[in-house]
């Protein structure tokens, strides 16, 4: 979580389950201040365009398994964002890794 400052306001983005819920109680460990947002997979679009005008500057997002549609959005409105960390477990049928831009980083 070293990518993220303290000093700046953080959304965490994660998802429904019981996975995510512990990726929040995490987050709030390390950034009591931040804020959530839980999502189930088919609303991750909707959720990002609503980001897009956000006054928070950086995203952690975990738990959610993007599709390749979602990260290019994600990569899309990235320069609204000082930062966003992206962590997860899941795996991916295609290349995450040549959508990322430089403010963002995959774990």
């Amino acid at each position: 979580m070293k990518d993220l400052d303290l000093k700046k306001n953080i959304i965490n983005l994660t998802h429904t389950d019981m996975d995510g819920s512990g990726c929040s109680i995490l987050s709030k460990l390390v950034f009591p201040d931040r804020d959530v947002i839980h999502t189930s997979y088919g609303r991750i679009a909707d959720i990002l365009e609503g980001l897009r005008y956000s006054k928070e500057k950086q995203l952690l997002i975990t738990d959610l398994c993007f599709t390749e549609e979602d990260f290019e959005l994600l990569e899309d409105i990235s320069d609204n964002f000082d930062k966003i960390v992206y962590i997860d477990h899941h795996l991916y049928e295609f290349d995450y890794k040549k959508l990322r831009s430089d403010k963002i980083k995959i774990y």
